[in-house]
């Protein structure tokens, strides 16, 4: 899938995962569009995860298919991976990332980890209260993605 950065032909080869065999579906029920577009002609099934196979040959999920967003601009955007990436980091609790193909980027709603952050604004003069709107602890922030 060469148009959202998944390629065969990478030095570690990536891909869409097709599965086909006895006990795979013959159909969607009562759903033709989209037993249209997970089978082949051929009857293979297109799971819509990404693979890729390891160094010992193990095939690894690396990501989904429908969890890729194209925005306005055609870029795709995993919008899982980045919610792990950023969840991942000190100042945020839970994050939210939207996007569309009306728009040029993504947005992210995010929930603050005010623990954290408190902490980091002793002897900054910056009241708690505040915490949300202060311009030092949006670079904090900032930093810290």
């Amino acid at each position: 899938i060469p148009d959202i950065g998944y390629s065969t032909d990478a030095e570690v080869p990536q891909g869409e995962i097709w599965l086909k065999g006895v006990p795979i579906i013959k159909e969607y029920y009562d759903d033709p569009e989209e037993t249209e577009k997970a089978l082949t002609h051929d009857d293979w099934f297109k799971s819509g995860d990404i693979g890729e196979f390891d160094e010992n040959g193990h095939l690894r999920v690396i990501d989904r298919v429908k969890n890729l967003v194209k925005t306005q601009g055609g870029e795709y955007i995993a919008l899982e991976k980045l919610e792990s990436v950023y969840r991942g980091t000190q100042t945020i609790t839970n994050i939210m990332i939207y996007a569309d193909s009306e728009h040029s980027s993504p947005i992210a709603v995010i929930m603050l980890n005010q623990i954290v952050l408190i902490g980091k604004i002793k002897g900054l003069g910056i009241d708690k209260h505040s915490l949300h709107y202060a311009p030092m602890v949006w670079s904090l922030i900032l930093k810290d993605l």
